[in-house]
């Protein structure tokens, strides 16, 4: 490695209950979970300045002030998330009636309650293959 060369570390994934339940509706979906996957590969070293896809930046407002959305299928699949240097947050996955303006008060209320600490935990993959034998009842509350 060259000295001006710059290794990128990792950021540690961390992920809310949410956005693990969010999950699950694409388990039987292999090219969805693939480009979640890609996603977050992706953003585990990317600068904040770069842009998963054409439709992935901050929002707008004071609403959801310091969060990002990207589009992973335009309107239906949109990753809410946040970037901090050393972490990447995923809140939820989403479609465009959950994100467009005005920010539906619940989504909104739900963001707003939400804390670097507490409201987070390690993200890990869950075993798909499995996880798409589950029926759709097996997948409610």
């Amino acid at each position: 490695m060259k000295i001006f060369e710059v290794e990128a570390r990792a950021r540690t994934v961390l992920s809310t209950n949410r956005f693990d339940k969010d999950l699950t509706f694409y388990y039987k979906k292999p090219a969805v979970i693939q480009l979640i996957k890609d996603f977050i590969e992706f953003r585990k070293t990317a600068s904040a300045s770069e842009a998963f896809g054409n439709k992935d930046y901050l929002f707008k407002g004071a609403t959801l002030a310091g969060y990002r959305h990207a589009h992973l299928i335009h309107g239906k699949v949109i990753v809410v998330y946040k970037l901090k240097m050393d972490t990447l947050y995923l809140v939820s996955i989403v479609d465009h009636k959950a994100v467009e303006n005005p920010i539906p008060d619940s989504f909104a209320t739900f963001i707003n309650q939400l804390s670097d600490s507490s409201s987070y935990h390690p993200f890990t993959f869950p075993n798909t293959s499995e996880a798409a034998k589950l029926s759709d009842n097996d997948l409610k509350d």
